[in-house]
């Protein structure tokens, strides 16, 4: 068996009494039958020592928060790329784009004509 990128390697040679990964063809020889690539899971027991896990709580958690911000931003740059397509069509243009907004104050302007 061949380790991917980024997975740690099992020793070889050593009994194995926790795995990092599945790699049957190293833990064959602690069990001296071939192994097969399935799991049991346990649902039920009479066996006070050992009693399955809760089942986990399914709630909307923080995951409509996070599509609502995904959403949002998705809007902003809707809204965004749209501005600077007009901004740049007047500018090749060569209109003159208006200000909007309050007039300058006299800092401003005397600033422009100098």
């Amino acid at each position: 068996a061949q380790r991917g990128l980024g997975q740690p390697e099992d020793a070889s040679g050593v009994t194995l009494t926790e795995v990092r990964r599945i790699d049957l063809d190293k833990l064959n020889p602690q069990f001296g039958g071939r192994l097969v690539a399935m799991y049991v899971e346990q649902t039920t027991t009479t066996d006070p020592a050992l009693q399955p896990l809760p089942a986990p709580t399914l709630s909307e958690g923080p995951h409509l928060g996070y599509a609502m911000q995904w959403f949002i931003f998705s809007v902003a740059v809707v809204v965004g790329w749209v501005l600077a397509v007009r901004r740049s069509v007047a500018t090749r243009s060569g209109r003159q784009r208006t200000r909007r907004g309050p007039p300058p104050i006299a800092d401003e302007l005397s600033r422009v004509n100098t």
